[in-house]
């Protein structure tokens, strides 16, 4: 086994395997020294430089240097762990809806379908730092995202608050992951990770969003400066109410667990 399970909070600074590339099973850290939270010790005066690379295959690699250029870290990202590591029911759906897809509008509508997509994803998610930096949404003029931001404007003028990181990486060292977490932040007095999410139809399914943001938790706990054991996923579509799901203590204690086992997965199929 490769990885801890179990989610508890220890003190910032405690000693423990940090994961790099490892070789083979005999170099993977042992899982009673890898806990979800207890942060390796590093200089303080140490700034990491953060990359973000990406590869032909569609993979994210976060690649951490030090003030020489030195590479000290390169993790894959949550969301690529995650791509890997569907069930083969979600990825047969997954190619299913591709091809009808294709079949629907041609291979260039459909690729540029999806990067209008992508594209106002980032806008939106840039559209929401914006407006909690500066609590206004008076610079908003992105006609293609306008409808989304206004669905979850009431949410976000009443029920968040003390914004602590927004848009910012994250990384655990010790289990060897890194990201981009949409929010760190109070939802109703209760600290949370959020994830922002839009949509182009109502949604019911979270699909594998909430092990997104429980992996980002246990990044944000390890890293020491903040601790959090609540999410919050918002699902937008135009012109509908968002999907709001929040997810306590215990429910982040059993995504924590599948999270583990995804992850598990992915080193396991990376080493062999």
């Amino acid at each position: 086994m490769l990885v801890h399970r179990k989610w508890v909070l220890l003190a910032p600074g405690c000693v423990g395997l940090c994961s790099r590339s490892f070789s083979s099973s005999s170099d993977r850290p042992p899982r009673s020294t890898c806990s979800i939270y207890g942060r390796p010790k590093k200089n303080d005066n140490e700034s990491l430089q953060c990359t973000r690379e990406d590869g032909t295959d569609g993979s994210r690699h976060y690649v951490y240097r030090d003030n020489g250029g030195n590479v000290l870290y390169s993790f894959p990202s949550v969301t690529t762990i995650l791509n890997s590591t569907r069930s083969t029911s979600d990825m047969f759906r997954m190619k299913v809806w591709t091809k009808g897809q294709i079949e629907k509008y041609g291979i260039e509508r459909f690729k540029a379908n999806r990067l209008r997509i992508i594209n106002e994803g980032k806008a939106f998610h840039a559209e929401i730092a914006d407006f909690l930096a500066s609590n206004s949404s008076s610079s908003f003029t992105d006609s293609n995202t306008s409808e989304y931001f206004n669905s979850i404007r009431e949410l976000l003028i009443n029920d968040i608050t003390d914004v602590k990181l927004c848009e910012e990486n994250v990384l655990h060292e010790e289990l060897g992951y890194a990201g981009t977490v949409d929010c760190l932040a109070k939802y109703k007095g209760k600290t949370c990770v959020i994830d922002w999410k839009t949509s182009q139809s109502p949604k019911s399914d979270l699909f594998d969003y909430p092990l997104q943001a429980v992996a980002y938790a246990g990044a944000i706990n390890n890293m020491g400066q903040h601790k959090v054991d609540n999410l919050l996923i918002v699902v937008t579509c135009s012109g509908t109410p968002p999907l709001v799901k929040h997810f306590n203590v215990k429910e982040c204690t059993e995504l924590w667990e599948q999270w583990i086992d995804r992850l598990e997965y992915y080193q396991t199929k990376s080493y062999n």
